[in-house]
């Protein structure tokens, strides 16, 4: 889509450039490439004639150049379709990375949340199974230690707390 872009914006500045090239006037050249360097993606425009003479060219400057360019080039063709030089756009593509890597990392967040809301509610259900056993362990032992071994623990489970909260029914029983 970029390439595609920027390849309208060469072949407009090719058909602009065919007559100025054969008139060797270059100022129209140089108003079609001003329509377009007010893109500030565009890095550099160069108008070369058949012979490799530089008619018009534009380098953008007051900025870091950055490694991470496209280059597009269009023919400039006369009415009869002889090719009378090119076009080259350069576009630098540090805007687009920048925002290629917002959008990764906004992604990356997005898959992120749901991550943490699990584990958050996976460790409150497996706190929640440990610690409630353990909080009525703590009242049934307190009652016991206040010499009231009446009180019994309801855990109803085939585990290890299950089998320690029977054991300790038990042993109640016994003393009672």
């Amino acid at each position: 889509q970029i390439r595609t872009e920027y390849s309208s914006a060469a072949e407009f500045i090719a058909a602009a450039s065919a007559q100025p090239i054969l008139s060797g006037d270059s100022s129209n050249i140089d108003a079609a490439i001003r329509t377009f360097v007010k893109n500030p993606n565009i890095a550099s425009v160069s108008v070369v004639a058949g012979n490799g003479r530089v008619l018009s060219a534009y380098e953008r400057t007051g900025g870091q150049t950055s490694s991470r360019t496209l280059k597009t080039s269009s023919p400039v063709r006369s009415e009869s379709g002889t090719v009378l030089g090119k076009v080259v756009v350069e576009v630098s593509l540090e805007n687009f990375h920048r925002r290629l890597m917002s959008a990764f990392v906004l992604i990356a967040l997005l898959m992120l949340l749901p991550a943490v809301a699990g584990i958050i509610i996976l460790r409150r259900r497996i706190a929640a199974i440990i610690s409630m056993p353990l909080q009525q362990f703590l009242c049934a032992a307190k009652s016991l230690s206040r010499g009231d071994p009446s009180r019994r623990i309801d855990i109803q489970c085939d585990n290890e707390i299950g089998l320690l909260a029977q054991e300790f029914n038990r042993i109640m029983d016994d003393l009672h």
